[in-house]
C-alpha cells in the first residue's frame, strides 16, 4: 500500500471515529431527554443554569393520610446547589370555608392567617426543621437520597386547594422556578376526590399579596414578572 492511501486510511478511520462520537452523544442526549417525561419532569433554570428537575409523584394514601411526596433533584446530587443557589419550597393554601385564605402554608408556628411562622420566614421548612432543631420533619426526610423534597400530609377536614413552588429566595425578593398544584376535596373529614399534583405555567395569585396577608410583609417583590429589573449579580 504506498504511503498517501495509508494516511487517507488513518484519516478515514479518524474521521468515522469521530463521526460515531458525535451520533454516541445525540443518541445519549435524546434518550436522556426521552427518560424524563415533561408531565413529571421538569426542568429548574436559574440565570440561564440548569440546576437540575422537578419530579411529581401521585399522592399515597398513608397512615390514613394521602401524603404528598415531590422532590427537587440537582444535578451530579448535589444538594449544595440548594443553599448556593437560595433555593426555597413555597406552599400556598386554599380553603374556600374559612376566612383569611388564601396564605402560605407553613410546618411550623401559628396557623392563623397573618400570624408567620417561628422564624417570619416564608419557606415550607424552618431553619430549625433543616437542621434538625425539633422541626415537624428531619432533615432525614427533607435531604433523603441526595433530593431536596416537598412533604405533606394535611387532614382532610373539608378539602383544600395547595399551589407550591420551587423559589429564588432573596431579601424582600423572589423568583418563582418550578410549581405545581395539587389538593383534596373533602367534606365532613371524608375525602372524595384526590387532585394530584400537576405542573403550572405560572400561578393564580398575587405572591406578595399573599405574603402580606401572611404576615411577612408588603415589600415582597416577585422578579419572575417580565418587567421586574434584571439583579446586577
Amino acid at each position: 500500500m504506498l504511503k498517501s492511501e495509508i494516511t487517507q486510511s488513518r484519516l478515514f478511520a479518524v474521521f468515522a471515529l469521530a463521526l460515531v462520537g458525535v451520533f454516541a452523544v445525540f443518541w445519549g442526549a435524546k434518550l436522556s431527554g426521552l427518560a424524563k417525561n415533561p408531565a413529571f419532569h421538569r426542568p429548574v433554570m436559574l440565570n440561564g443554569e440548569l440546576l437540575g428537575y422537578v419530579e411529581l409523584r401521585p399522592l399515597e394514601l398513608k397512615n390514613g393520610l394521602w401524603s404528598l411526596d415531590v422532590f427537587f433533584e440537582p444535578l451530579n446530587q448535589n444538594l449544595g446547589v440548594v443553599r448556593a443557589r437560595q433555593l426555597r419550597w413555597w406552599q400556598i393554601v386554599d380553603r374556600e370555608d374559612r376566612e383569611g385564605y388564601p396564605r402560605m402554608d407553613l410546618q411550623r408556628g401559628s396557623s392563623l392567617p397573618g400570624s408567620p411562622g417561628d422564624d417570619d420566614d416564608p419557606a415550607y421548612y424552618t431553619r430549625d426543621e433543616k437542621l434538625g432543631l425539633g422541626g415537624y420533619f428531619s432533615p432525614q426526610e427533607i435531604f433523603a437520597d441526595d433530593k431536596y423534597w416537598l412533604r405533606d400530609a394535611p387532614q382532610p377536614e373539608n378539602g383544600a386547594s395547595f399551589e407550591a413552588w420551587l423559589v429564588w429566595q432573596g431579601d424582600h425578593e423572589f423568583e418563582r422556578l418550578v410549581g405545581f398544584e395539587w389538593g383534596l376535596d373533602a367534606k365532613a373529614g371524608k375525602v372524595w376526590r384526590v387532585r394530584h399534583p400537576k405542573f403550572l405555567n405560572d400561578s393564580r395569585y398575587n405572591l406578595s399579596q399573599i405574603l402580606e396577608r401572611s404576615g411577612f410583609g408588603s415589600s415582597w417583590r416577585d422578579r419572575t414578572k417580565p418587567d421586574y429589573p434584571e439583579r446586577s449579580n
